[in-house]
């Protein structure tokens, strides 16, 4: 039982760990992501302590206030947690991507280099088989919508007022929507 609430994270190190992760900043510090990484290490035993340090990352990855070139350190330390701190972190980070790589690719929208970055990131895990197989297809199918069909990501923003912000999504959703919101093209 003395094993067990040494696992646990008190508010003090929630409060440490949110303020390092605002301050990983725009470029991906090798430094600060194994520290941030370490850290996180300590509770990967604890589900509650693995869900709490993730969602200190998974609310600033889903901040619209975060910067495009915020986002890559963030994701370079779920990516360093996976494969290093492993634990709870891998169910919990299983269940979830698909919805902020999602975001992420769509937040990245006009930042190729960063998007290719992310999709290298998740055919690591794929590669690695860190996640199920089929989760790691719900997790990558914005990548594989933007490859199938690039007027994704050249739709204007006045097209888009009315519909879901993603951009990873299948064509035939996006045709319903911009035919149900009016933009449709005449022929």
């Amino acid at each position: 039982e003395e094993e067990e609430e040494e696992d646990e994270i008190d508010e003090e190190q929630l409060d440490e760990y949110r303020e390092m992760v605002d301050n990983l900043g725009d470029f991906p510090d090798k430094v600060k992501i194994s520290s941030l990484s370490m850290m996180a290490e300590d509770f990967s035993d604890s589900k509650q302590g693995a869900k709490m340090i993730y969602n200190i990352i998974r609310e600033r990855l889903m901040n619209s206030s975060t910067r495009e070139k915020q986002l890559l350190p963030l994701i370079y330390l779920l990516d360093s947690i996976v494969k290093n701190a492993k634990g709870h972190f891998i169910p919990i980070v299983e269940g979830d991507a698909h919805v902020w790589i999602s975001h992420a690719w769509n937040q990245l929208r006009n930042a190729e280099p960063l998007k290719l970055k992310l999709q290298k990131v998740w055919k690591t895990w794929n590669d690695g088989k860190i996640f199920d197989a089929q989760q790691l297809k719900v997790m990558g199918q914005c990548f594989d919508a933007a490859n199938k069909n690039n007027q994704t990501q050249s739709i204007p923003s006045t097209e888009v007022a009315g519909i879901s912000r993603t951009v990873c999504v299948n064509t035939m959703r996006l045709k319903y929507n911009r035919a149900e919101h009016g933009f449709e093209k005449k022929k």
